[in-house]
């Protein structure tokens, strides 16, 4: 089995950067409750991405990049803690269905 930060570390490596749930001051279990955006969508810094629920009440999740959602690490019902990395964002200047042909993400 592979080691979650190994895959962190590699998938950072390869320009990806992740959507971390921040630190929300609590042990009390964390679940995600909603995803904002599908995958491929393009989003841009500080968009809010997803939704988590802790103790009823609902906090938002943002983007910590611009670019194309190209991941979800933790689905629906997920408990997640500070820290964990919730998806990943490859960053682009456009969304993916807008690229032409032979077009690369540079």
């Amino acid at each position: 089995m592979i080691e979650h930060d190994f895959c962190d570390k590699v998938l950072t490596s390869i320009m990806l950067m992740p959507i971390v749930l921040p630190d929300l001051g609590t042990e009390t279990e964390i679940r995600i409750s909603s995803w904002l955006v599908d995958l491929g969508d393009h989003v841009e810094a500080g968009d809010r991405v997803a939704e988590v629920l802790m103790r009823g009440i609902t906090f938002d999740v943002s983007a910590s990049a611009a670019g194309i959602l190209t991941g979800i690490v933790k689905p629906l019902d997920a408990v997640v803690r500070a820290g964990d990395t919730l998806g990943w964002i490859e960053p682009h200047s456009q969304p993916i269905d807008d690229r032409q042909p032979g077009e690369d993400s540079a």
